[in-house]
């Protein structure tokens, strides 16, 4: 399991949109010598090949070098190395080491592939689940870490399990992704680039969200805590109704916050039984936009977007 998201910590959603992604501006890859890239990932779709051929989630500048799922649902580097087939609907770890001769790819915490074609690693902008021209990431990233070492087989399962130290020697950057609100995506190496929601410093419609649950069409209803579901009319405009489901009882409350994180308002916040709920939501004041509904249930967060016309 992910040392970080699956014990309670946040994670990103991405929904494949062009520039939902995080961008950490002025950073690149050592120009020579050994770097490894490692990230936990949730592909939240059919199939890897419904969504494009390459499926992003590292890229420096526009492939140099760039580092996802191909089509075939591989773990690839591009360009020449892939091997393993990635689950969907499921965490998986990947990573990619470069010692100076060896390019290697893993899933899992086990060696899928190795090359010894020296990577491309001109690029000064790094994108996390999107960057230039490929097929954006659709679901949910966690733990993503550059080094500049070749970290070792041992290494890379010990990360899997338990999340390095942020001072540890060669790591560039770690982004965990837990801040609560804002614009800023920090790293937790003091010394390294900060990250930012979407591509710049204002707020966008198609910024990644951060959240601490995972919720797709496929998931098992009797073990999610809560689902909400898409508001209609969206977008709307003076009303809607927002539909949601509990499947334990509990302290509910459904919030409405802009994309700042700012409250806008409470629609609910009691004790309600499993169920499942229609809430009609009345705003003439709000302003046009777009706006996130979040149901929080027993610790539980899941979000969706709203539009307002």
């Amino acid at each position: 399991m992910s040392s970080h998201a699956q014990r309670g910590g946040n994670f990103l959603g991405f929904t494949s949109t062009e520039a939902d992604q995080v961008t950490v501006n002025n950073f690149s890859l050592p120009a020579t010598g050994p770097f490894s890239l490692e990230a936990w990932v949730y592909f939240n779709g059919n199939s890897f090949s419904a969504r494009g051929t390459y499926n992003t989630v590292m890229e420096f500048g526009n492939d140099s070098p760039w580092f996802g799922v191909n089509s075939s649902g591989e773990v690839e580097f591009y360009p020449s190395l892939e091997g393993g087939t990635v689950p969907i609907r499921t965490w998986s770890h990947i990573a990619y080491t470069w010692d100076g001769a060896t390019g290697t790819i893993y899933l899992n915490g086990t060696a899928v592939g190795t090359s010894t074609a020296a990577p491309g690693r001109t690029g000064t902008e790094l994108g996390i689940g999107f960057n230039s021209g490929d097929t954006g990431w659709q679901g949910y990233i966690d733990e993503v870490m550059v080094w500049s070492t070749a970290r070792t087989a041992a290494q890379i399962q010990s990360d899997r399990n338990t999340a390095p130290p942020s001072n540890s020697p060669g790591l560039m950057a770690y982004f965990k992704f837990d801040e609560g609100s804002g614009q800023t995506v920090a790293n937790q190496v003091a010394s390294g680039p900060i990250g930012l929601l979407g591509t710049t410093n204002a707020v966008e419609t198609n910024d990644p969200l951060r959240t601490n649950a995972v919720v797709n069409s496929a998931r098992n209803h009797a073990v999610a805590t809560g689902q909400l579901q898409p508001n209609y009319p969206n977008p709307f405009s003076g009303s809607t109704t927002i539909p949601f489901v509990l499947r334990q009882n509990g302290h509910v409350r459904l919030t409405l916050t802009d994309l700042t994180g700012r409250a806008v308002a409470t629609l609910l916040d009691e004790k309600r039984a499993a169920g499942s709920y229609t809430l009609p939501f009345t705003a003439p004041n709000l302003r046009s936009g777009i706006y996130l509904c979040q149901l929080t249930i027993n610790g539980e967060t899941v979000t969706q977007r709203l539009a307002v016309r």
